[in-house]
């Protein structure tokens, strides 16, 4: 009989021991009966100081995943996981395409070029153009600043950034095509149009860029007045030699 009463007593003390180390990390049943350790005047378990230094603990295991919620919900919907996956990949992607797109941009302006042909050197030129270094330093920032844009406007992940690509490619084509407008096919008028079709999709790119992400909107404006200053030069170009 003394035997069974200890036992008992031994019994409830694990029972006791076990809902107290689940009360510490947060997984105690809301079910369970209340204890002569919950009456007024006592001290909880989950208030003594033993209990206050393991609650660092249970609380980092939780945060990690090895047991407890967290691992539960990635092993009953991974398909959350496998989306974060996913997305993470269409930005890169989405990076690169930005970049790439900017980078092939500059080697075909070029190579498509032809500045130092007899024709370009005879064309009288306003005594205010830029010399080729500084005309050559201006674009390898430019170029910087339109891929920044352009990767800023992918990551933003809403559709309204993303309506925004089509014009994004547009002004990269306009860009690329003006150089053998103008030096190879030695057509200064078509190229003064290019460039103010250039400009104009910078204007609407800017302002549309600045309802959904400003800081992409402030790096190309760089590039849109660039542009402007560019379509002026061209046109000037284009009336001297008439």
């Amino acid at each position: 009989m003394l035997g069974g009463l200890r036992s008992g007593t031994s019994w409830g003390h694990q029972v006791t021991a076990g809902v107290s180390r689940r009360r510490r990390c947060g997984t105690a049943s809301r079910s369970r009966r209340p204890t002569r350790a919950d009456s007024p005047g006592r001290r909880s378990p989950a208030t003594s100081g033993g209990d206050q230094a393991a609650l660092p603990k249970c609380q980092s295991a939780l945060k990690a995943g090895r047991w407890g919620p967290n691992r539960r919900t990635r092993r009953i919907h991974p398909s959350g996981y496998n989306r974060a996956v996913r997305g993470r990949a269409r930005d890169i992607v989405g990076i690169a395409g930005a970049v790439g797109l900017t980078g092939a941009v500059a080697v075909a302006g070029g190579v498509a070029g032809d500045f130092r042909s007899a024709w370009y050197a005879e064309l009288r030129k306003p005594a205010w153009q830029p010399s080729g270094a500084t005309i050559g330093a201006v674009w390898s920032v430019l170029y910087a600043t339109i891929a920044a844009a352009g990767s800023l406007l992918w990551l933003e992940r809403r559709r309204a950034s993303r309506a925004l690509l089509p014009l994004f490619v547009a002004q990269s084509l306009l860009n690329a095509a003006w150089t053998p407008l103008f030096t190879r096919a030695k057509r200064t008028d078509l190229a003064t149009a290019e460039c103010a079709l250039l400009t104009a999709v910078n204007a609407g790119l800017v302002a549309q860029a600045w309802k959904v992400r400003r800081p992409a909107a402030l790096l190309l404006l760089p590039y849109l007045g660039w542009s402007m200053f560019a379509t002026f030069l061209s046109w000037t170009i284009h009336r001297l030699n008439r």
